[in-house]
């Protein structure tokens, strides 16, 4: 009832974004847009998450990390990793697909890793800081019908959230932490 809300304009040139979370490291918010932006300077074609400065309150202006797609194709198909299909139903060549719109991003408190999920595609994605990929997981599509939330407790553990949506139910999956 005493709630205290404070708004502020980020211009981010995305009208979709779904993934925030904290980057202590940094003290901001990391924004992941969604969908491609295809304005300005931004390739239409790469996916991109932003800097929300909490000192000045502030988005830092050129996006904090840039992914392109295809390089994570290429990834995919070096390390053997199975990519949903396009055309897979329509008769046409298969091809595989890969949209990477970023549903839900946390940082590992232990590692400082970047995980970003993609509900499209039923894929978690580990970065490190520079964002550089370091592993492709294929998501369970049984245990997490629609994968749209993920953060860690301070152990390490990870939750994802799935909203379910007529997919299966909603709920929460919890996964202890194993260092490397």
């Amino acid at each position: 009832d005493n709630a205290t809300v404070t708004s502020f304009t980020t211009d981010i040139p995305s009208k979709d974004n779904e993934g925030l979370c904290f980057d202590r490291e940094s003290n901001r918010l990391l924004i992941a847009c969604k969908e491609k932006t295809g304005k300005g300077d931004l390739s239409k074609d790469n996916r991109y998450i932003f800097g929300f400065d909490l000192s000045s309150k502030k988005l830092t202006g050129e996006p904090v990390f840039t992914f392109d797609a295809d390089r994570l194709k290429e990834y995919a198909k070096a390390h053997n990793i199975e990519l949903p299909l396009k055309n897979a139903k329509k008769g046409l060549a298969v091809e595989p697909d890969l949209k990477f719109h970023a549903s839900g991003i946390a940082i590992h408190p232990l590692t400082n890793k970047l995980f970003l999920l993609s509900a499209d595609d039923f894929m978690l994605f580990i970065f490190d800081k520079s964002g550089t990929v370091g592993q492709m997981i294929r998501l369970n599509r049984a245990l997490l019908p629609q994968p749209e939330g993920i953060t860690f407790l301070e152990n390490g553990d990870m939750l994802i959230s799935t909203e379910g949506a007529g997919r299966g139910p909603s709920g929460l999956i919890r996964f202890n932490y194993q260092a490397e």
